[in-house]
């Protein structure tokens, strides 16, 4: 079964990408079922994607160097914008891009300083939760976690010189949100048929779901405070309210904060922008449902921020942490790689 994955990897490679290039840049409609398919793998990235050197007892999310249908889909629109110039203008560079171009290098001068390889003890080769290696490859996985910054790094690039088509925006809105409405249904799913306390949804973690509907959340939450057409409305208020609900299952408290924040700062930030009747009703109902959603799960968030929180133990515990990160600093400049920390 693997095998043949990878046969259909390279295939779709070597002969869709260039097809599909050829048959986007004719069919719109094509070009934007492309881009759903690049939103959709960003949600079901075990589904999308293949793996590479897989190393899945390496404990950390990027277990190996991971190639998805999204990323496939992203050299199509590259392909595509690179036919049709005259749509998109001058190319340009996004804002920010040479900080965070200063980040990857930073990461690559890590991963030149980091070990090559660490024997693992022998204590951990007789725990029950049986490794199957001798050594850790802490030379491998810093340039696990690289491949997928750059791989992020390529798709911000490829939607920002889409949306340089203003016509593309909507097909983008669109996406994010029915994929988001999409991830949400199956929280709901996870949390009341399949009775999951942390839902996680179809991502790894329940802490990646919190971080993508956060993200979600705020963004369609943006895109809603300026919509006027109201079949529009009703349906980013449905991504916004699913967005919402499912960082809350999540018990994520890092999440929560960062939806909370992002709200904020949209209100405040672009509120004013777009004064309306519809906005104050739009406010003011979420923020009374978002109130009625944490008075109903109180018990649940009380129990994991207080009574399952020591706090004096974790401050202890975080602490110890940082002194090692300290104690490396102080070894390797550019610290031991990406991934390797632990």
């Amino acid at each position: 079964m693997a095998e043949f994955k990878y046969l259909i990897f390279f295939a779709a490679l070597v002969i869709g990408v260039p097809l599909g290039i050829v048959l986007a840049s004719r069919y719109p409609l094509l070009e934007k079922a492309v881009l759903f398919l690049i939103v959709a793998s960003t949600v079901l990235p075990d589904a999308t994607s293949i793996n590479f050197m897989s190393r899945e007892f390496y404990f950390a999310l990027t277990k190996g160097f991971e190639i998805s249908l999204g990323d496939l889909g992203a050299l199509v629109l590259i392909g595509v914008m690179l036919r049709q110039r005259g749509d998109y203008g001058a190319p340009g560079w996004p804002p920010m891009s040479a900080l965070f171009l200063l980040v990857i290098l930073s990461g690559l001068a890590s991963w030149t300083t980091a070990p090559s390889g660490i024997v693992v003890p022998a204590a951990a080769q007789e725990h029950p939760f049986f490794l199957p290696y001798d050594v850790f490859e802490t030379g491998a996985y810093p340039l696990f976690e690289l491949s997928k910054w750059v791989r992020g790094f390529l798709l911000f690039l490829v939607i920002y010189y889409y949306l340089r088509k203003p016509a593309n925006l909507d097909t983008v809105i669109l996406a994010v949100c029915l994929c988001t409405i999409w991830l949400g249904l199956s929280v709901l799913t996870d949390r009341y048929i399949h009775h999951i306390h942390r839902v996680k949804g179809t991502l790894p973690h329940p802490n990646s779901l919190a971080t993508y509907m956060a993200m979600c959340g705020t963004f369609l939450f943006s895109i809603l405070l300026a919509e006027r057409r109201w079949s529009r409305v009703a349906l980013l208020a449905a991504g916004v309210a699913l967005a919402g609900i499912s960082v809350v299952m999540t018990i994520s408290r890092g999440g929560l904060a960062a939806l909370v924040v992002g709200l904020v700062l949209a209100v405040l930030i672009l509120g004013w922008r777009n004064l309306s009747v519809k906005n104050g009703v739009i406010i003011a109902l979420g923020a009374l449902a978002g109130l009625i959603v944490l008075v109903a799960a109180a018990d649940t968030l009380l129990g994991r921020f207080v009574g399952e929180q020591d706090a004096g133990g974790d401050l202890e515990y975080r602490m110890y942490y940082n002194n090692q990160a300290k104690l490396m600093a102080a070894d390797r400049l550019f610290g031991v790689g990406l991934g390797n920390f632990s």
